[in-house]
């Protein structure tokens, strides 16, 4: 299976960098088979005004791939829940629409909707999960018929060159399956979804369990049979295995914290095709609640390169300052400096989407504080 997956990903790879390839070859003798009239600027302003023009586009592109989701998510029966671009989040919550901050290592975007009912099993996942890259194709058309349209008009008509190229390029990397080192993206997920009864079950509990924690509801006091752990077995996509990390993250928020290690430990030694994303959030997971249990744990081999480029990334995200807290409390018993990552912690959440996770990690945070009184005390 893991060869299987890994030649998969390296014909993505490749079929990938030839469309890339064949739109740079397109736009280049698209550019020259219309020239433009020169500017009367300098040059360097022209290129100055080129530069934003890519921005511009790969931003609308990012924002017209996530309406695409949204637009395919409500054709086939499927609720608002959010609505992010790169950190800024609208989300539906029970006194409506609010503004929210997020940012999640190796997306641009995220449009998460409520699902609708399964039945015997199954549910429509195709079209709301390649709805993104369909709306990159339409634009790609609309914007190079436009072009054609109005290539006399120098900066319009470069706008629209180049958003049909990078309309296009959104599309095609998101729809060609590939698996990168922390999430699979569109195209791998709709395989896993269509082929694996198990991922069909775990995209519909990620739907819902998200949907619940908006309306304020805990993941410890969601419906037990939605967190049922798969076998080791059933876990071979990442899809599938996103659920055994909910099911470990359940049993941390209800302080279950023996079993919340044998879980987290069967996940990141079992070959579970866990995401890396969530393997560094599991591994977070594993020294706080090791170090809450015992101050003395030594977790030096766990503070990998990898795992530190990971809380770089995730600076500001609730579970990274939480392990950094604890480490520093417990691990180097830094009461100062776990003071100043706890006023860390309470600044970067205010506007943290879900609070009932924020509520999760405090009661971590005053869990290790009792541990380290505790010390203390008995010192």
């Amino acid at each position: 299976m893991k060869k299987k997956s890994k030649a998969l990903s390296i014909i993505s790879i490749l079929l990938f960098l030839l469309a890339a390839f064949l739109v740079g070859f397109a736009l280049g003798w698209l550019l020259d088979a219309f020239p433009q009239p020169e500017l009367s600027a300098s040059a360097p302003l022209a290129a100055v005004i080129v530069v934003l023009v890519l921005i511009a586009t790969f931003i609308l592109s990012v924002i017209i791939h996530e309406a695409g989701h949204l637009v395919c998510g409500l054709i086939s029966g499927y609720g608002f829940s959010s609505f992010r671009i790169f950190s800024f989040m609208l989300l539906k919550t029970d006194e409506g629409l609010r503004l929210r901050r997020l940012s999640v290592q190796g997306t641009l975007g995220q449009c998460l909707m409520t699902p609708p009912p399964m039945k015997d099993g199954r549910m429509p996942v195709v079209l709301y999960n390649l709805g993104g890259s369909l709306m990159n194709f339409l634009f790609f058309a609309i914007s190079l018929g436009l072009y054609f349209l109005l290539h006399n008009v120098w900066l319009l008509s470069t706008f629209l060159l180049f958003l049909a190229g990078v309309n296009l390029l959104t599309g095609l990397s998101n729809i060609i399956p590939t698996s990168s080192a922390n999430v699979d993206n569109d195209g791998m997920n709709a395989i896993s979804l269509t082929k694996d009864p198990v991922a069909m079950r775990s995209f519909w509990v990620q739907l819902s369990a998200t949907e619940q924690l908006s309306r304020g509801v805990r993941i410890k006091d969601m419906p037990d049979e939605w967190f049922v752990m798969p076998s080791v077995d059933e876990m071979s996509n990442s899809m599938a295995a996103a659920l055994g990390v909910f099911c470990a993250n359940r049993l941390v928020d209800q302080g279950a914290f023996p079993e919340a290690l044998d879980a987290i430990d069967a996940l990141l030694s079992s070959g579970a095709a866990v995401t890396g994303l969530h393997k560094q959030l599991l591994v977070l997971d594993k020294i706080s609640v090791s170090l809450i249990l015992d101050p003395t744990y030594r977790y030096d081999s766990l503070i990998t390169p990898e795992l530190n480029k990971f809380m770089t990334a995730m600076a500001s995200f609730p579970t990274v300052l939480r392990a950094q807290y604890i480490t520093k409390l417990l691990g180097e018993g830094d009461k100062a400096g776990a003071d100043k990552l706890r006023a860390r912690f309470d600044e970067q959440t205010k506007n943290y989407p879900y609070p009932q996770d924020v509520v999760s990690e405090r009661e971590l945070l005053d869990a290790a504080l009792d541990t380290y009184l505790g010390g203390r005390a008995e010192d």
